[in-house]
């Protein structure tokens, strides 16, 4: 079986010296939005299981939750040059806060490991 690496970045989570927490949103109708209810502590829910079921089927996962985007995403290039045989996929970690009744899908049509790895 072939195998990739996913890199899932925890987005608005880590920054030096700034408490960003990202979008938030009254999850329980009290009228506030609690600390828990902001988008870094979120995305946990959803990229750590996507992590466990991944990993058991062979995929190396990163999680890159420190430091400013621009050094995120030179480690994550990074890791695509050093492994140039294997898939990467970079996955930039959110939650929509808006009310909305959507998702967002976004391909870089330059990326020939991501291609790789829908095939898997």
């Amino acid at each position: 079986m072939s195998t990739g690496i996913f890199i899932f970045d925890r987005q608005h989570h880590g920054k030096p010296n700034r408490r960003d927490m990202g979008a938030g949103f009254d999850l329980d109708g009290d009228g506030k939005v609690e600390y828990q209810e902001r988008e870094t502590q979120l995305t946990p829910l959803y990229y750590l299981p996507a992590q466990k079921l991944l990993e058991s089927l062979g995929h190396r996962v990163v999680i890159l939750d420190s430091g400013w985007y621009s050094e995120r995403h030179r480690k994550a290039n990074r890791i695509a040059m050093e492994n140039p045989r294997t898939p990467v996929a970079y996955l930039a970690c959110h939650v929509n806060a808006g009310k909305g009744s959507y998702a967002a899908y976004i391909h870089d049509s330059r990326s020939r490991g991501g291609a790789r790895l829908a095939r898997v």
